[in-house]
């Protein structure tokens, strides 16, 4: 097919697409819920609900906000969790929190007074914002038999396909975590099963929750052993038990660090977290994806973090999210060498290579401008999967007060290249273009051995590949090894490429680079969209 429109104007670079803005929803000496603590969820009408830590003079109420237009204004409703039983008064204050939904609507929250060295205390109750009705605190410390002075830091919730109740919860060992179940629907007053510590021995902090299609419950938490160790186990719902652990990072020291974790409707798990792999001084952020058959697949590494960038808490700066449908894995994190801004990545399925996405905050002159980004996400109930948006909130400002801040950004460009399966040599690779504001467009896709050297095009944008003879090879028709890579895309903005190689040993490992343009007679230079570039390894 010819494409004149096409070979005329080609450049390569990754695209930079625009955020959406942000949306300051409550300031406050305290705001947020803590690090990696989830506090965001969408329920079956599309409304938006985040609790947040608020200091109001010498109390600490629980803040509900509420959003019913995608995040675009904020409002709070006149409903504390908390009370001067459970955290509302000093000294002893609310300090940390977290959220759920389950599929009726009803909002689930657990938090915590956190009080170094000597008052835990953690509670839970739930609040139907259709009816106004709640339950009564339930002092969880209390139900497990922890003593005010065992230490914690256990805050994670989640909700099953039967709108069960899954909660990491303090233990009555010092800085051990327990797994608590409340069969759902949950009730007036909800009971707890205790299933026991999530670490077989040695402390669980910081534990981390996801449920995975399976019905299984996923726990990530940190171990201070001698060498600190970051560990991953599985509460094996069909059997009644715990399986056996896996450590994440490494196993010497120093210390590796917080994880979090999420989970698609493919059955897989998704992990990331930081690994201290040199000195204190030196963290690395790495993903690594769960899958029920071989486990955890090798560890890739996402930024490297140095005292040179950051001054404190590199590890309360990411966060994780997967598309339930599709499985592709979001990680935004701080830019720690590039001005304090917060990073977003995404890769699909069979991706070889992670792209980056348009920036999830506005860049900041502070480097420690932003605290504690998270994202909304959980596969039950169904209306908090994660689909075509993420949802993403953070703590603004680098002393007191501060402000906790949303913003609403893409899940995928808006034209994205992505495998459909893993590539091979010998067969064909299929690769998907999806653009899905281009129904019925004409597109190209194109390759080359590098995106190095982007041409740029003379409306200044640029086309993510280098003009190299895989990049011209591939734009000719009867080329032998790129196949369906021009033509028009279908009614929703779906076309299937293919890259076939031959199989033979010297191009193992070879990279090649994918990137798509669609084209408009009304766009700038006739191009309307450019794709970010996609590497792909061929085993």
């Amino acid at each position: 097919m010819p494409l004149p429109w096409f070979k005329s104007l080609v450049a390569l670079a990754l695209l930079v697409l625009v955020g959406s803005a942000q949306t300051p929803l409550i300031s406050s000496n305290v705001v947020g819920s803590g690090a990696l603590r989830r506090h965001l969820v969408k329920d079956s009408n599309g409304t938006l609900w985040a609790l947040s830590l608020a200091e109001v003079g010498t109390t600490r109420p629980l803040t509900l906000l509420v959003s019913g237009d995608s995040g675009v204004t904020w409002g709070s409703v006149p409903f504390a969790f908390n009370s001067a039983a459970s955290g509302l008064n000093m000294p002893n204050g609310t300090n940390a929190c977290a959220l759920a939904v389950d599929s009726s609507g009803r909002l689930h929250a657990i938090w915590g007074s956190y009080w170094y060295p000597s008052y835990f205390r953690q509670h839970y109750r739930w609040f139907d914002p259709n009816s106004g009705l709640s339950s009564p605190e339930i002092d969880l410390s209390a139900a497990v038999g922890a003593a005010v002075t065992s230490r914690t830091d256990a805050m994670a919730i989640e909700v099953d396909a039967n709108d069960s109740l899954w909660i990491a919860a303090h233990g009555t060992a010092s800085w051990s975590s327990v797994l608590l179940f409340s069969a759902g629907p949950v009730g007036p007053t909800p009971t707890f099963t205790n299933f026991g510590t999530l670490s077989a021995s040695a402390s669980s902090q910081a534990p981390s929750l996801a449920i995975d299609a399976a019905g299984d419950v996923h726990a990530a938490y940190y171990r201070n052993t001698s060498n600190g160790i970051l560990e991953h186990r599985k509460w094996m719902t069909q059997l009644g038990a715990f399986g056996p652990a896996t450590t994440l990072g490494n196993s010497t020291a120093p210390q590796d660090y917080l994880c979090q974790l999420a989970a698609d409707s493919l059955g897989f798990v998704h992990a990331a977290y930081y690994v201290d792999t040199v000195a204190p001084s030196n963290w690395v952020l790495e993903y690594r994806k769960w899958d029920p058959v071989t486990g955890f697949a090798a560890a890739e590494v996402l930024d490297t973090a140095t005292q040179a960038s950051y001054t404190t808490n590199a590890y309360a700066t990411f966060a994780i999210a997967a598309e339930a449908a599709a499985g592709a894995a979001h990680v935004v994190f701080r830019d720690f060498a590039g001005g304090g801004h917060l990073r977003h990545l995404r890769k699909s399925l069979y991706d070889t290579s992670w792209i980056e996405m348009p920036l999830a905050s506005p860049s900041l002159a502070g480097i420690n401008e932003i605290y504690v980004p998270t994202l909304r996400g959980s596969l039950y109930p169904n209306s908090n999967t994660v689909l075509d948006r993420l949802d993403l909130t953070y703590r603004l400002n680098v002393a007191a007060p501060f402000s906790l801040a949303y913003s609403g950004i893409a899940a995928y460009p808006d034209l994205l290249v992505s495998l459909a399966a893993l590539p091979s040599l010998g067969a064909t690779t299929p690769i998907v273009v999806y653009g899905p504001g281009e129904s019925l467009a004409p597109f190209v896709l194109a390759f080359a051995l590098s995106n190095a050297n982007p041409i740029l095009l003379s409306d200044g944008r640029v086309i993510p590949l280098d003009y190299d003879i895989v990049f011209q090879l591939s734009l000719d028709p009867a080329n032998p090894f790129f196949q369906m890579n021009a033509g028009f895309l279908s009614a929703t903005g779906l076309a299937v490429a293919g890259v076939t190689l031959p199989s033979v040993p010297a191009l193992s490992g070879l990279n090649l680079f994918a990137a798509a343009a669609t084209g408009s007679p009304m766009a700038s230079l006739g191009i309307s969209r450019i794709s970010p570039s996609l590497r792909i390894t061929f085993p």
